[in-house]
């Protein structure tokens, strides 16, 4: 049997350390009083578009603690991008980072590499001396029974032809049944490791996905309530308001409104994009309906 080098969890572990120590960090300054029905991904596009656009009218409203706040929510957005990548690779990330991490295993698999080497060179060997003995037999066909000295000399030939020839027969059965055992040996390690590889993968990557989501709901509805208080201080923002005919205190929903009003066809047309539309409308429905503001 085959020892385990590094165990299944410190792999993960290991794979997933960044990930972990970000979403710590932030996930654990959480204050659970904000309004949970508020999706970071349903609203992501607008956030950054309301961003963007509000930093064209008028920079000055960015100040260290919004700048910072946005940047805590392009820091996290950007981090779960490439964690839900990772987390897509359960059987890749098995294969190149568990077995990898095998001592035992890759000599294993070192040494079957050159029992398969050596198999090749056997069973040319094998071909080469069947060839060989072939030719000889139909050559001592062909010789007359008079000239019994040649015939003495390429029946000892033969002989030994031969039995070179069975002795490599008996070999190379030997050398296949070995490396079929080793190879059973290593299928047998990467079945029994699999599985509970595969489960630990999934639990680590399951609790690491609520926890971003989480921390990008909270951050980035914090954000949003900041973006749109220090909008509501603007001159600048205000004439934007004006001309857009915004009708009403400037908020998040007012703002989806005026997107819906100006967004490009083309994108309307991409299900994901109009499904998440329905998902902002249907949000600020609701907060109209319940009387908050967002």
């Amino acid at each position: 049997m085959i020892p385990l080098s590094v165990s299944q969890k410190n792999v993960i572990m290991a794979i997933f350390k960044d990930d972990i120590q970000l979403v710590k960090k932030y996930f654990m300054a959480i204050s659970f009083d904000f309004d949970e029905s508020f999706k970071y991904s349903v609203f992501r596009e607008f956030i950054n578009s309301a961003a963007g656009m509000f930093k064209e009218i008028d920079l000055g409203i960015y100040n260290k603690q919004l700048l910072g706040q946005y940047q805590t929510i392009q820091l996290l957005d950007d981090r779960f991008r490439e964690f839900q990548k990772k987390s897509k690779y359960a059987l890749k990330s098995y294969e190149k980072d568990f077995l990898s991490a095998q001592d035992a295993y890759r000599e294993e698999v070192k040494r079957q590499e050159g029992l398969k080497a050596m198999l090749q060179v056997m069973v040319t060997t094998e071909k080469n001396l069947f060839s060989l003995r072939e030719s000889l037999e139909k050559t001592f066909l062909k010789i007359p029974k008079s000239d019994k000295e040649r015939l003495a000399k390429l029946e000892t030939r033969l002989k030994s032809v031969r039995k070179e020839h069975v002795d490599t027969l008996h070999a190379l059965g030997e050398h296949r049944r070995d490396l079929d055992g080793l190879e059973e040996i290593l299928k047998a390690f990467e079945e029994k490791h699999k599985e509970e590889f595969m489960a630990f993968f999934k639990e680590v990557t399951d609790k690491l996905g609520y926890q971003y989501k989480a921390s990008l709901n909270y951050f980035g509805y914090e954000f949003n309530q900041s973006l749109f208080a220090a909008s509501d201080k603007s001159a600048l923002i205000k004439k934007f308001k004006k001309e857009a005919n915004i009708v009403g205190e400037l908020d998040l929903c007012k703002y989806v409104e005026y997107y819906i009003r100006n967004v490009n066809s083309d994108m309307v047309a991409d299900v994901d994009h109009r499904e998440r539309l329905q998902q902002a409308k249907q949000y600020c429905k609701n907060q109209r309906e319940q009387g908050n503001p967002i």
